[in-house]
């Protein structure tokens, strides 16, 4: 009965642990599918298990007697693991009241830091000495009971298991440890599982115990099919992935990582690796390349426009990092934390739903200069990461149409993830900007000193196109004003409140220089998530606090008003070179938001850098939203309207929007090739 049921109930124990840590809202039958979905996965352990545990019977094989708990140390054994999980759980409750504490009172360097942990360990260390001599002799005689000894390391270990599978499950850091983490924490519950087991069932108990493993097996591969019962397990599990691989990882013949169609993956033919839901379309090469829509056929020629001459305004382009538009008064934020914007956005058009086009700066920085989908932009090659291509990049149209294009401190070139002369400008003023160091908080203000010396003094022959970006707001977040600090959160919301003191004097300064003849455009790379779902930080997630923007554009041709509908920030090339009076450049993927055209809202999570856990991508059409990881097959749709914070899943209970979405998902991304 041990080799049976020893992995099919470790793989569960973990799948439990890694549910529990989930905050979305789910129905029983989709938490009971799942749970099986990830019993079923120890199966194939099982049945070596017991085909090693009947050869070692028949030929006599039994753990050596040195290694077997002795009767007498059955208590200090016991005694051990509750200690043990005691002690974790207060170790785990002292780290959260450290934490608030630094919260509370920030520290401002590491050797202080590293001197209160020193402290801390020479303080606890004795305490936990003395807890331990005081209470572990008089504990150890009390579980001296084979029954009570039995029973507490039972609990002990499944208690642990638990926690520790919830605890990794969790936490978005996990993405760093890969599948070894899953592999080990299912070798721990295999021994807690173990140790609940009967070595053996006789009678009717053991008949149903033997019948059970296909029923969980049957109830798996149903789970593996269901769509709330996988998005649940696989949308967002640390753990999940790990498990998936260890129990059905050996079906994936071709080695991609994605799984056949009969265990609810997208690989339409598992004996080739360069066929798969996750590659990219190549068009006109005979192949459906990515198992939708057959092959496409070859694009068309994409004419250069022409330029058109004649007076052109000042262009600012202000892009601001990791800036959540939920958390600024402009669109309905309780504290004031970007006046300067929001009195400038009176005078201009305010886009209340835009959304990046990704959810890390490489991706939708790159898209939004091009002025094309992440899924366009990459050129896949025959080994390592796929390559990047810019048909249509924006500073290089501003410079064919006449612009003096500057960059003041743009992002991907300080870290090298852009060559310089990628960017395509006229100059780069990389500072000496304090972006890397401990007073980083103060790059606003620098940044803001070099654009309005810049505009100050400009008398160049031709209109100057200025692009600064304010990177105050990327973690590690440290307000740099005084403002109530309670948390990172508080602290985030300095840092907006920072930037926008700057950018006032930015547009101040142009405003009196120009007057009315300045064409502003303001936005953000990104959002950023507050451990919603155990996420801090962002790249993580497709969900609204991870893409949805600010977007502000004002200056002369722009309406006044607010847009309510969703747009993209891959929109913002055409925008502004129609602002500009330049012709529609068919290169780009959507129309000009000034024209009001609808287009389909599309976001992703590509396979780049290190973001190969997911591949997901999202599509925005109206209050509908789907999302779809390709790594694991799972699908998530929302109502936005009705549940503004995605917490329902509605791809089981609406299969028709469902598939609706899901169609027009796989054709916006096939398009985008």
């Amino acid at each position: 009965m041990r080799a049976l049921w020893t992995w099919p109930l470790a793989t569960g124990i973990v799948t439990l642990g890694e549910l529990a840590a989930r905050s979305t809202s789910f129905d029983a039958g989709a938490f009971a599918l799942a749970l099986a979905a990830g019993s079923a996965m120890g199966t194939w352990p099982a049945v070596l298990t017991v085909l090693l545990a009947a050869m070692a019977r028949r030929r006599g094989w039994s753990l050596p007697a040195r290694l077997r708990p002795r009767p007498q140390h059955r208590g200090v054994l016991a005694s051990g693991a509750v200690l043990a999980v005691v002690l974790a759980a207060v170790a785990v409750w002292l780290a959260d009241v450290a934490l608030a504490i630094v919260a509370a009172r920030p520290i401002d360097y590491l050797q202080t830091a590293r001197q209160l942990v020193h402290g801390a360990v020479l303080l606890a260390v004795p305490v936990a000495v003395l807890v331990v001599v005081r209470v572990a002799a008089p504990l150890a005689r009390w579980l001296d009971d084979e029954r009570r000894a039995r029973m507490a390391l039972r609990v002990a270990g499944l208690l642990g298991a638990l926690a520790l599978a919830a605890h990794f499950g969790g936490g978005a850091f996990v993405v760093y440890f890969g599948s070894s983490l899953a592999v080990a924490l299912v070798i721990l519950a295999a021994i807690v599982a173990a140790i609940w087991l009967p070595r053996e069932i006789q009678g009717r108990a053991g008949a149903i115990a033997c019948a059970a493993l296909p029923l969980v097996v049957a109830l798996g591969m149903v789970g593996l099919h269901h769509r709330a019962a996988r998005a649940l397990w696989l949308h967002h599990g640390r753990l999940a992935p790990g498990v998936l691989a260890l129990g059905v990882g050996f079906a994936d013949r071709d080695g991609d990582g994605d799984l056949p169609g009969w265990l609810g993956g997208g690989d339409c033919d598992d004996g080739d690796e360069t066929i798969g839901s996750m590659r990219p379309e190549l068009p006109a090469n005979g192949v459906d390349d990515n198992c939708w829509a057959g092959d496409r056929g070859a694009p068309a020629d994409v004419p250069t426009p022409a330029v058109q001459s004649g007076p052109r305004p000042v262009l600012l382009f202000v892009t601001i990092d990791t800036v959540r538009a939920d958390r600024l008064e402009l669109y309905g934020a309780d504290r004031r934390t970007m006046p300067a914007l929001a009195a400038v956005a009176a005078r201009g058009l305010v886009f209340e739903r835009a959304y990046a086009a990704a959810n890390h700066t490489f991706y939708a920085m790159t898209a939004m200069l091009a002025g094309q989908s992440t899924e366009r932009m990459l050129v896949p090659v025959a080994d390592g990461l796929p390559q990047l291509r810019y048909t249509r990049w924006l500073p290089q149209r501003l410079r064919d149409v006449g612009y003096h294009v500057v960059a003041i401190s743009p992002p991907l070139v300080a870290d090298g993830k852009l060559p310089p002369q990628d960017l395509r400008v006229d100059e780069i003023d990389m500072g000496p900007f304090d972006g890397g160091t401990k007073n980083r908080g103060t790059t606003a203000r620098q940044i803001a000193d070099a654009a309005i010396e810049r505009i100050e003094t400009w008398q160049g022959d031709r209109p100057l196109a200025l692009w600064l970006h304010f990177d105050d707001p990327h973690a590690v977040h440290e307000s740099p004003i005084a403002l109530s600090v309670g948390g990172p959160q508080d602290a985030y919301e300095g840092e907006l409140s920072w930037v926008d003191l700057h950018l006032g004097r930015v547009l101040g300064t142009a405003f009196r220089r120009f007057g009315d003849d300045v064409l502003l455009v303001v936005t953000a790379d990104h959002g950023e998530s507050f451990g919603e779902d155990g996420d801090w930080g962002h790249g993580f997630t497709l969900y609204e606090r991870e893409i949805r923007v600010p977007l502000v554009i004002s200056g002369p041709g722009v309406p006044t008003g607010r847009r309510g509908d969703p747009v993209s920030t891959i929109a913002l090339a055409p925008t502004v070179l129609a602002l500009l009076g330049q012709p529609s450049d068919p290169g780009f993927d959507l129309p000009s938001l000034v024209d009001g055209a609808a287009a389909p809202v599309l976001a992703e999570n590509p396979a780049f850098l290190w973001n190969e856990l997911r591949m997901e991508a999202a599509l925005v059409e109206g209050d509908a939203k789907i999302v779809w990881a390709r790594t694991t097959n799972t699908i998530q749709l929302f109502d936005l309207a009705a549940d503004p914070d995605e917490r329902t899943n509605l791809a089981a209970a609406d299969p028709a929007e469902r598939d609706r979405m899901f169609a027009a998902l796989r054709d916006a991304l096939e398009q985008g090739r």
